[in-house]
């Protein structure tokens, strides 16, 4: 799934109301046991203060195992979710007038041309452009 579509799907729902959802998926035919959906973990998921290791082992999934299920959820992997977030925040900023530099720094990008690629592989747009079209001289 290329990086519009997943914003385009992520946009759709709150962070937390789509991580939450993920409560009600089954961790294979074999096994009823259902993902723990809390709002605490919700959180530490979009904030990211959690990698997808610890985030399975606390669902009682291997890595593997959490990341088929939240694909089949959300059509998206977790790492795909947590980007296209991120590019959404990062928007949200720039509409702000907050710098570029300020903006990659804040939503942990490598560097700023990092941020800057994939912020026009999801918008059509480089930062620079999209933050002109909203912020007023």
């Amino acid at each position: 799934m290329v990086i519009p579509q997943i914003i385009r799907r992520v946009h759709a729902q709150s962070p937390y109301e789509a991580l939450d959802a993920i409560g009600s998926l089954r961790r294979d035919e074999r096994h009823d046991k259902q993902f723990a959906s809390t709002g605490a973990l919700s959180k530490k998921v979009v904030n990211q203060e959690l990698d997808i290791n610890s985030i399975a082992a606390q669902l009682g999934y291997s890595t593997d195992g959490f990341i088929r299920a939240f694909r089949r959820q959300f059509g998206m992997t977790p790492a795909a979710y947590r980007l296209a977030h991120r590019l959404m925040n990062a928007r949200s900023k720039l509409r702000r007038g907050d710098a570029i530099a300020d903006v990659a720094y804040a939503m942990s990008f490598a560097d700023q041309s990092h941020f800057g690629r994939l912020f026009r592989r999801a918008y059509g747009a480089t930062p620079a452009a999209y933050r002109s079209a909203f912020v007023v001289p």
